[in-house]
């Protein structure tokens, strides 16, 4: 095997089921350990349902209720033993790209105290902003941190809502929700805490950091970005020398705050995020056009995927890379990439991006590198995507934000199960099924689509995952490629119910073990 196999296969090995994602979970007490692992699973087996329905029967959804609304289950510590994971998994790549980003979570027309307005102000939700770590091949390794914060209402908009009903209920619910804050303050290394509180009560936020930079945003939702790559840079010893961490933003996170912090750290992780601004340099000159009067180092090629109304097409991007003084005194040293697509159909913008990194891009090769990381941030996307639309989470009826909030967390770790498949079956697709499905989900797969077991070899990732997908929805022709996240979680909440199904037969006594099919 391949180097590259032999990662994926020793990843594989530690990611066998969604349990062991909280098989190590310490809320205090045995009874609510064993419950949050039952209602993680439920949810896994059928991601698109609402959570009554995702629930075995009334006593495990009543179960389900109460362990959100436990006063010591906070959606930290039911995500500590999954970011655990994350971190085991992330030591066997030598880099590992932690995709950061933010999305709304509409939750208008719904009760739930606690929620703000949302970039309509009309709307009511909440915001998360999470980091996923991933492989250059684009594997799941988890979800390695995340702040869900609400925004404060104006005076005018407060105004407008009715008054709250105050029983003795809710006024034990908000003392709870004090307790969670107070608690969560204490949590080691971050700044996610005070940052919440910066944005919903305009507290400072930068004494809550050890050695803040200068121009650490106050009171600002742009803290997140910094508070995410302390995070991870605080996580980045654990690993070990051979895995070196690079955090990849978006546009928001082209924060000069950003990059001093890093550089007091002595940037124990790399940074790369789209440039946002087109900055003033040190020596007068601007940013975007200093690089583009450079010479290309060459050209990358490849597939744009379509998008709503438009078809997929082969970019050809010429790359120019530049070395550059950041900040107003020069002291922030950094790379400037900029890709310009060429040859673009007359009818198309080209497609041009505007890199800043510290990472050094002084050849066709490190620049293309830099680029393909980049490109990589799709993920995270199609991670919010399978959380909103898959799981369905913006449809949770729970009535305080902290409830949604623990619910969230166990919905991040179905999410990113079901992306995990996916890419497993893209990248690795000759491992053994074995080494990421159960044997019942593995035979009742090939039961489902009436097809028989190989019986020289076991069966292949991509086997299993193709045909789960046609349980989907995934017409598998000749030009349709591999099936992408919604095929696989439609067809995977199928299998879930005849691996259900099975198991309670076999329980009977009318199946015997391994001749279910």
């Amino acid at each position: 095997m391949s180097p590259s196999t032999t990662t994926a296969t020793e990843t594989a090995a530690t990611t066998h089921s969604i349990g062991d994602e909280l098989a190590n979970i310490d809320l205090g007490d045995k009874r609510l350990n064993r419950r949050v692992q039952s209602v993680l699973e439920n949810l896994a087996a059928n991601p698109t349902a609402n959570l009554p329905n995702a629930q075995k029967g009334r006593h495990e959804l009543v179960a389900a209720y109460r362990l959100f609304d436990n006063e010591n289950v906070t959606w930290e510590k039911l995500m500590r033993p999954h970011w655990v994971c994350a971190e085991q998994r992330a030591k066997l790549h030598p880099v590992v790209l932690a995709l950061q980003d933010t999305t709304e979570l509409n939750y208008n027309g719904q009760q739930i105290s606690g929620l703000g307005p949302l970039s309509y102000p009309t709307q009511r939700g909440m915001y998360l902003h999470a980091t996923l770590m991933i492989t250059p091949d684009r594997i799941s390794l988890g979800v390695a941190d995340a702040w869900m914060y609400a925004r404060e209402l104006s005076a005018e908009q407060a105004a407008k809502l009715p008054p709250a009903r105050v029983t003795k209920k809710s006024e034990q619910r908000k003392a709870n929700a004090e307790k969670k804050k107070a608690k969560a303050e204490q949590r080691s290394g971050t700044a996610a805490t005070a940052a919440t509180a910066c944005v919903n009560q305009a507290e400072p936020v930068s004494a809550s950091l050890d050695t803040p930079a200068p121009d650490l945003p106050t009171c600002k939702e742009s803290v997140r970005w910094i508070e995410g790559y302390d995070r991870i840079a605080d996580m980045a010893p654990e690993l070990g020398e051979g895995t070196r961490v690079v955090y990849v933003a978006d546009r928001e996170g082209d924060l000069l705050g950003l990059m001093k912090r890093a550089q007091q750290r002595n940037h124990p992780i790399d940074w790369l995020v789209r440039a946002k601004h087109n900055r003033k340099l040190y020596e007068g000159e601007k940013l975007w056009e200093s690089v583009a009067a450079t010479e290309p180092l060459g050209t990358i090629k490849f597939e744009c995927a379509g998008q709503k109304g438009k078809k997929a097409r082969i970019v050809t991007q010429e790359i120019r890379a530049l070395p550059v003084k950041l900040g107003k005194h020069g002291t922030i040293p950094a790379t400037c990439i900029i890709a310009t697509e060429v040859g673009a159909p007359a009818s198309t913008e080209p497609l041009t991006w505007r890199l800043l990194t510290n990472r050094a891009a002084t050849t066709l090769e490190m620049a293309i590198e830099l680029i393909e990381w980049y490109r990589a941030r799709w993920e995270i996307e199609i991670f919010f995507h399978v959380l909103k639309n898959g799981c369905t989470v913006e449809k949770l009826q729970l009535d305080t934000i902290e409830k949604v909030q623990n619910a969230l967390a166990l919905y991040m770790i179905v999410a990113w199960r079901i992306m995990y498949l996916m890419r497993m079956g893209r990248a690795c697709p000759d491992l053994p099924a074995e080494l990421v499905f159960e044997p019942d989900e593995v035979r009742t797969t090939y039961l489902l689509q009436e097809e028989e077991l190989p019986k020289d070899r076991p069966p292949k990732i991509n086997e299993v995952l193709r045909l789960i997908a046609q349980i989907g929805g995934f017409l598998a022709r000749k030009g349709d490629g591999e099936p992408g996240v919604q095929t696989i979680w439609r067809g995977m909440q199928q299998v879930r119910v005849a691996v259900t199904t099975v198991q309670i037969l076999r329980k009977l006594g009318q199946l015997t073990p391994g001749g279910d099919e």
